[in-house]
């Protein structure tokens, strides 16, 4: 396919998607600096197209060289800005909160987290949030996500009480036994 979007190229350089696809068959080869060579090319023809920033994201999070990640969430919010109220915007919102986690950036992260959740109450999400609000000592919150995924997923209900075992130690910041309470 990289050859056939090679030839379309040649024919008509001008054809943003050409580069898009062959950035796409780059990026599943695993070929991460020359997808994201194809997709700048795409974005530099036309840049109002969210999938292009999308994809050029996930190749920098995935390429052997470091791409710092302040700028892959750019690309996702400029990916954001793009996209219309989709299944693929979740898509995209996802990977952005998954990258303020890995970031550090907790609330911007349990912020788009809880959107998701609120869309579509699905178990990842959840699952996702239940360690940020431990780490943040919300355990009150921690334990509601906690209940919904043994609700959701009760086959599995015994690995999310083990996040309660997170909870029996008082908070070191004041002190408080939520375990106690409970």
């Amino acid at each position: 396919s990289i050859e056939n979007f090679d030839n379309a190229i040649d024919l008509n350089p001008n054809d943003d998607r050409y580069f898009f696809y062959k950035g796409l068959s780059l990026y599943f080869l695993d070929e991460n600096e020359k997808a994201i060579q194809a997709f700048d090319a795409s974005i530099e023809i036309l840049s109002d197209v969210g999938d292009y920033f999308y994809y050029r994201a996930k190749a920098k999070l995935h390429s052997t060289k470091i791409y710092k990640i302040n700028e892959i969430i750019e690309d996702l919010n400029k990916s954001l800005s793009l996209l219309d109220d989709s299944a693929f915007k979740n898509i995209v919102l996802f990977e952005r909160a998954l990258q303020f986690k890995d970031n550090g950036e907790y609330e911007n992260c349990l912020e788009d987290l809880s959107y998701l959740i609120k869309q579509s109450a699905e178990l990842k999400y959840i699952e996702e949030r239940i360690p940020i609000y431990l780490d943040l000592h919300k355990y009150e919150k921690a334990i509601k996500d906690i209940l919904q995924c043994c609700e959701l997923d009760p086959e599995n209900s015994l690995t999310y009480k083990g996040y309660l075992i997170n909870l029996r130690q008082p908070n070191p910041y004041n002190g408080y036994d939520l375990w106690e309470d409970q």
